[in-house]
C-alpha cells in the first residue's frame, strides 16, 4: 500500500510539473492576451461600425452620381464606379460583424456566437472586397499616370472597353481566388462547459489551412506589396511630371491664364499627395496581418495566437473602413464635374 501511495504521489507531482511547463510554454507562445484583445476589439469596432455606415451612405451617393454621369461614358467613370461598388460592398459586409459588439452589452453569450457566425460570412467577403479595392486603385493610378505621360495617345490606349475588361478581370480573379478557403471552412456547434450550452465556432479543414496560408502569402503579402510599390511609383512619376510642367509654365509665360493653370496644378499636386498618403497608410495597416501569419507561429483563426490574429485584423478593418469611406470627400472637393452633378441631384430641384 505504501509503495502504491508513493507511486501515486510521485505521479501526481510529475503531472503537475509537466502541466506547469506546458502552461509556461503556452504563455510564451501566446503573444497577445485575451484581455488586450477584448479591449482593442470593443474600442475599435464601435468606431468601425459608424465609419462603415458613413461609407455605405457616401458610396451610394458616389454610385448615383456616376450613374447620372453615365457609367460607361469614359474610362475614369468606369473605374471609379467599380471602386465605389467594391467599397460599398466592403462596408456593407462589415456592419453585421461590428453590430456583434453592440450585442455584447446586452448578452455576452449571444455576442460570442455572433462573432463566430459573422467571421466567415461577413469578415471574409470584406477582406476580399478590400483586395479588389486595392487593385482597382492600382489600375486607376496606372491610368492616370499614362494620362500624364502620354496625353495624346492615352485615348487610343485606354478605351472604355479596355477599362471594362480590366475591372471585370480584377473582380473575377479575386472572387475566384477567395472561394476555395471559404469552401474549406465550417461553422460548428460544440458544447462549452463554461457557458453550459452549445457555442458556435469556426473550424478549418487541413486543406483549408493550406488555402489560408496561400491566401496570406499570395494575396496579403505578395500582391499587396506589389500594389503598394506600383501605387508609390506611379504617384511619384505623376507628381514629378506635374511639378516639371508647373515650372515650365512659370518660365514660358506669366499671363493670368498661366497663373490660373499653375494654381490648378498646385492644387492637384497637393491633393494627389494627400490622397495617396492616406491610401498607402491604410494599405500598410491592412498589410501587417499577412506578414504576421507567415512569420509568427499559430497566428490563425484557431491557432495558439488567435488573439493576435483577431487584434491585427481588427486594425485592418479600421484602416479598410477609413479608406473605403473618404473618397466622397475628395471627389466633392477636387472634381468640379462630380460637384456639379451632386448639386443637380441633391440640391433644390427645378421642374424640367
Amino acid at each position: 500500500m505504501l509503495n502504491k501511495s508513493q507511486l501515486t504521489t510521485e505521479s501526481v507531482l510529475t503531472l503537475m510539473r509537466a502541466s506547469e511547463q506546458i502552461s509556461k510554454h503556452t504563455r510564451y507562445k501566446e503573444l497577445v492576451s485575451r484581455q488586450f484583445r477584448d479591449v482593442c476589439e470593443q474600442s475599435l469596432q464601435i468606431f468601425i461600425l459608424f465609419i462603415n455606415i458613413f461609407g455605405v451612405l457616401t458610396n451610394s451617393i458616389n454610385l448615383r452620381v456616376f450613374v447620372r454621369q453615365g457609367i460607361a461614358s469614359d474610362t475614369t467613370t468606369i473605374s471609379l464606379s467599380a471602386l465605389a461598388i467594391s467599397d460599398l460592398m466592403g462596408c456593407i459586409f462589415m456592419i453585421p460583424a461590428s453590430l456583434c459588439y453592440v450585442v455584447k452589452f446586452v448578452n455576452y453569450t449571444d455576442y460570442r456566437n455572433c462573432v463566430s457566425l459573422t467571421s466567415m460570412p461577413c469578415h471574409y467577403p470584406h477582406v476580399m472586397f478590400s483586395r479588389i479595392t486595392c487593385w482597382l486603385t492600382v489600375y486607376i493610378s496606372l491610368e492616370r499616370t499614362l494620362c500624364v505621360l502620354m496625353p495624346l495617345k492615352v485615348k487610343f490606349l485606354l478605351r472604355p472597353r479596355v477599362a471594362r475588361n480590366a475591372v471585370l478581370a480584377i473582380f473575377t480573379f479575386f472572387i475566384s481566388f477567395h472561394v476555395p478557403f471559404a469552401a474549406s471552412t465550417r461553422i460548428v456547434w460544440d458544447f462549452d462547459p463554461v457557458f453550459n450550452q452549445s457555442m458556435a465556432g469556426n473550424v478549418e479543414t487541413k486543406l483549408g489551412k493550406l488555402f489560408l496560408y496561400l491566401n496570406s502569402l499570395i494575396a496579403t503579402t505578395i500582391l499587396s506589396t506589389v500594389a503598394m510599390a506600383i501605387v508609390a511609383m506611379t504617384t511619384t512619376v505623376m507628381l514629378y511630371k506635374l511639378k516639371t510642367k508647373q515650372e515650365w509654365r512659370k518660365t514660358v509665360s506669366s499671363t493670368s491664364a498661366s497663373v490660373i493653370s499653375t494654381s490648378k496644378d498646385l492644387e492637384v499636386f497637393k491633393t494627389v499627395t494627400m490622397v495617396t498618403t492616406i491610401y498607402l497608410v491604410c494599405l500598410i495597416g491592412g498589410h501587417t496581418p499577412g506578414f504576421a501569419m507567415l512569420f509568427f507561429p499559430g497566428v490563425t483563426l484557431s491557432g495558439v495566437n488567435e488573439n493576435l490574429f483577431l487584434v491585427m485584423y481588427t486594425f485592418k478593418y479600421f484602416f479598410d473602413a477609413v479608406n473605403s469611406s473618404v473618397n466622397f470627400l475628395f471627389y466633392i472637393w477636387i472634381s468640379s464635374k462630380f460637384k456639379a452633378t451632386f448639386h443637380s441631384l441633391y440640391s433644390r430641384r427645378h421642374p424640367e
